[in-house]
């Protein structure tokens, strides 16, 4: 999706009144990130770039929780859809690769030893999720873009859009599967376990089948096998637990690697991004994936598990936020070519090639630095605030008992950059629920009419002017002038009308936060009923006539000079003359 930078300006900084709130949460940090990662780009690109991606017009990748059912399902039947195309892959590399999405499960496992805990570790991972996204869009017809998960938000996974079990989910937890949690970071951190551990059970990825690995899975119960690109079809496990999320996905985490100590290089970032095992630190990279379980246990198989794309597009979120905040280090890469150096290699070089096998073209790590390159990325991210879907937005004023703290005015507003998004406040308990109906009228007619005339005089002169006989001179002006009328007559109306009935119902809760007029989040509280419909009745049309008589005038000038010459000779013998020379100018 595209959206103009005037909504986009708004929205964002809409968002920096929650960044501002003294209780800030990592979900607001990241929000408010997310805004400074933003502006920080069009800080940089100067007024009169070239380039052909700009923040205005790239293409914009938003949380799951912002996308509307119909722009999550379109999403699910891609990926569907890619898991039931014949693989391109060559037998010979992944004899067990049946589908397309096999084709991108085999490049990760096949690469995985040279693609973590090294200096192209963000790279990699970022061209890869940009090669899924576009083989949604052209090989199943998907028109959105690639969503990611706000590990900061995720709340109760069973309440959470991405996993709630729906067919607008991307599918809930699996079969409960009595078993000893998981172990990561090479076997010195233990995960307890969640309430899954088997297959799917719900959702539109319920009976899912995972054709290629595990070689190494993290979950205990899991059997591993020595041929992982060999076919071995089984069910898609999950097993998911707020476990890590509450342990490392965490605001000082979050903070550290952004803006704190461990954002000051690359280097330190990735290594504390990633993990350090020997501390028992798991990071942000692994907790995603162990938030998940089962088949996203496994390092070298986990892109099995369909959520892997939306973990890994935060991923590169974090790192899209981190060079925005450290535009000298931006380009900067750190580490070997092998996994934690093991074996000992060379240091990686910008010129390194990314490959994707069968899935896209070869790039250099250089090549996938920038988002917003235009070859081949254009994209930026967007944090969780829908999109309105007309420019004017009403939001009436609301009371509730006199102590409360009342939601300000938000007034319609001709340019999109002006309205107000977003407003956090404490509101005490109402007496009665509360009803606002919004309307919002625009109607425009302008009529313009412009005629005009231009009038030329016709002049005709003649003159001859004759000397001793011999020499005459005669002139000719002719002037020919026709009249012009121009005629313009444009009408033009528009004619927008908008509804919006809201309703809110809150019984006995402390703290509501609406963003963005549609999305309303409270903290303890009892009862929530919200109603938001919305009704768009539009007329634009314009009207045109125009009438244009041009007006033109010719002037012909004659000049013709005649001489005549008599030339008299007189000999003895005979007489010569010459006469009727006429030369003529004319035009």
């Amino acid at each position: 999706m595209q959206i103009s930078f005037g909504i986009l300006a708004a929205l964002l900084s809409a968002s920096s009144l929650v960044a501002a709130s003294p209780t800030q949460s990592a979900g607001d940090l990241m929000l408010d990130l997310n805004s400074k990662a933003t502006s920080a780009l069009e800080n940089a690109q100067a007024p009169t770039s070239r380039k052909k991606c700009t923040i205005a017009n790239a293409n914009v990748r938003r949380d799951w929780k912002a996308l509307s059912k119909k722009e999550r399902k379109a999403y699910i039947n891609a990926v569907l859809c890619l898991r039931k195309k014949p693989s391109k892959a060559d037998p010979s590399f992944a004899p067990g690769a049946r589908t397309r999405y096999d084709d991108f499960v085999a490049v990760h496992i096949n690469q995985t030893r040279t693609i973590h805990a090294t200096g192209n570790f963000f790279t990699w991972h970022r061209y890869y999720t940009w090669a899924y996204e576009k083989a949604l869009r052209d090989e199943c017809g998907y028109r959105g873009t690639q969503p990611y998960w706000n590990w900061f938000e995720t709340g109760d996974f069973a309440t959470n859009p991405l996993f709630d079990g729906s067919e607008t989910s991307m599918s809930g937890d699996g079969e409960f599967f009595k078993h000893n949690g998981s172990v990561s970071g090479t076997g010195l951190i233990f995960l307890p376990s969640g309430n899954g551990g088997g297959c799917i059970k719900k959702g539109p990825f319920a009976g899912a089948t995972a054709n290629l690995g595990p070689p190494s899975p993290g979950m205990d119960g899991m059997e591993a096998t020595a041929t992982p690109l060999e076919y071995n079809p089984r069910c898609l496990r999950r097993d998911l637990s707020r476990y890590t999320i509450d342990k490392w996905m965490t605001l000082p985490n979050l903070y550290n690697v952004t803006l704190g100590d461990a954002s000051r290089s690359i280097q330190i970032m990735q290594d504390e991004f990633q993990g350090r095992f020997p501390d028992r630190f798991l990071g942000l990279h692994g907790a995603g994936h162990f938030a998940i379980g089962g088949d996203s246990s496994d390092l070298y198989s986990s892109s099995n598990e369909p959520v892997f794309f939306l973990h890994h597009a935060m991923v590169d979120r974090v790192y899209w936020i981190w060079q925005a905040l450290h535009p000298k280090q931006a380009r900067d890469i750190a580490g070997t070519i092998t996994i934690g150096n093991r074996p000992p290699s060379r240091d990686a070089l910008k010129s390194d090639p990314l490959n994707m096998g069968v899935n896209a073209a070869e790039i250099t790590i250089d090549d996938a630095l920038d988002t917003m390159s235009g070859s081949p990325f254009c994209y930026i991210y967007l944090q969780r605030l829908n999109i309105p879907d007309i420019s004017t937005i009403v939001l009436s004023q609301v009371k509730v008992t006199p102590q409360a703290v009342q939601i300000p005015d938000y007034l319609p507003s001709k340019a999109p950059s002006n309205v107000s998004s977003a407003c956090s406040c404490l509101i005490a308990s109402p007496s009665a629920p509360m009803t606002t109906t919004i309307t919002a009228k625009a109607s425009r007619t302008v009529t313009t009419t412009q005629t005009r005339t231009n009038t030329f005089s016709v002049n005709k002169l003649r003159s001859t002017f004759v000397t001793d006989r011999k020499i005459s001179t005669s002139t000719s002006s002719s002037k020919t002038t026709k009249t012009g009328s121009e005629t313009v007559t444009q009408t033009n109306r528009k004619s927008t009308m908008v509804t919006k009935p809201v309703t809110v119902t809150v019984t006995n809760f402390n703290t509501v936060i609406v963003t963005n007029t549609n999305v309303v989040e409270a903290t303890n509280y009892n009862t929530l009923y919200f109603t938001n419909v919305d009704t768009v009745a539009e007329t634009d049309y314009n009207t045109v006539v125009f009438t244009n008589t041009e007006g033109f005038t010719v002037t012909q000038y004659y000049t013709t000079v005649q001489i005549d010459v008599a030339t008299s000779v007189i000999t003895p013998d005979a007489v010569t003359v010459t006469s009727g020379t006429t030369t003529v100018w004319g035009s």
